[in-house]
């Protein structure tokens, strides 16, 4: 609940915000949309390097005649295990027979990999290889070094001579991006949502892949957010609490076998942020999880329906006294898998309701 303060600040509304500032502001996320899309353009043209090189690689070890003669008849096996799931009822005899199938079409693939005469341990370390590059790929992309400090033991705000401005709903704005991007095949389902007025923020990310070829991959990269204006009384940087309340987090997958000397990568991040006006987003990481190879489903709520994580932030620069800042709250889901010959579906589910903020400079008395 919020604190009770005698010397609280009220925030502002958007008509004291002078115009220049509105609109350097409408610029300002013009700006900051495009530098998240280069980087998202980089990440995908790395990814799809790498898997070329993969394949070029492969196709050299097989021999070019062999590769085209055999692929047909891949792209057939790989098709009848893309709608192996649809070709099944959804009941106990139907996932019975469901099994049976792909275990007959795990040993096809087995089989036609190793009639093809190919050195198969050369070509899973080519693959491991592949993928270890993958995984640097990514977390390059993700700016783990811009992870925001542990709060510690930090208290949440209370009576200060340097007064906190609070806020409820309705915010000032809201803002969302999804760019999504994938190899040859798989499918995504997604959406960002967030609305000032509520101040819930909603993101849904579900990529998956059935009868996957030699290296592929799918990544949706979510974020959105609501933001306040905020007029720095003194110079300095600004510290922030913000108390997400869950709504609903759940992050689930499944990884199945197809060929018996398969692979994949997965990474399912989630992080709550602070952005400040000309600067760059600050982390704080709820959920991160990567898995390799081994086969299985996995699913998980961090919290349950209602509960409230405070979280403390740090602007990633400083402002001057009396300057206008806008300070935007969101969620960012980073959802990435790199499969080789292996069935998976990644699921994420970020739904908050920021409850409530409180802003101050760290230069007020």
């Amino acid at each position: 609940m919020p604190y009770v303060l005698i010397d609280q600040q009220p925030p502002a509304s958007e008509h004291q915000v002078p115009l220049r500032d509105r609109f350097a502001l409408h610029d300002g996320l013009i700006g900051r949309e495009q530098r998240l899309l280069s980087k998202d353009k980089a990440l995908v043209s790395a990814l799809t390097e790498l898997n070329d090189a993969y394949r070029r690689e492969v196709v050299a070890l097989v021999g070019e005649e062999v590769f085209r003669a055999n692929s047909e008849r891949h792209r057939q096996t790989c098709r009848l295990f893309a709608t192996l799931r649809d070709r099944h009822a959804h009941t106990p005899d139907g996932e019975r027979a469901r099994q049976d199938e792909r275990r007959r079409l795990r040993q096809a693939k087995h089989e036609f990999y190793h009639g093809l005469g190919i050195d198969i341990a050369r070509v899973r370390a080519i693959r491991k290889e592949s993928l270890a590059q993958a995984r640097a790929v990514a977390r390059q992309h993700i700016d783990l070094e811009l992870e925001a400090p542990a709060a510690g033991d930090a208290r949440p705000p209370g009576p200060t001579t340097n007064p906190w401005t609070w806020y409820t709903p309705a915010y000032a704005y809201q803002w969302g991006s999804i760019p999504s991007a994938g190899g040859s095949a798989g499918t995504s389902w997604k959406s960002a949502q967030a609305w000032a007025t509520t101040g819930e923020i909603n993101l849904m990310s579900w990529i998956e892949l059935f009868g996957a070829s030699d290296k592929d991959w799918r990544k949706t990269d979510a974020m959105c957010e609501v933001g306040v204006w905020f007029q720095l009384p003194a110079a300095g940087v600004i510290e922030a609490w913000a108390w997400f309340q869950d709504i609903n987090t759940e992050y689930s997958g499944l990884l199945e076998d197809e060929s018996g000397c398969s692979d994949a990568y997965v990474r399912q991040l989630s992080r709550l942020y602070l952005w400040t006006t000309d600067s760059t987003e600050r982390y704080v990481t709820v959920k991160d999880y990567e898995r390799g190879e081994s086969e299985g489903q996995w699913t998980d709520s961090l919290t349950a329906p209602g509960f409230i994580r405070p979280v403390r932030f740090f602007s990633q620069k400083a402002y001057a006294a009396g300057q206008w800042v806008y300070a935007a709250f969101g969620v960012r889901d980073f959802n990435l898998f790199q499969v080789d010959d292996m069935t998976c579906r990644s699921r994420m589910y970020s739904q908050y309701f920021v409850k409530q903020l409180a802003l101050r400079s760290t230069g007020a008395p």
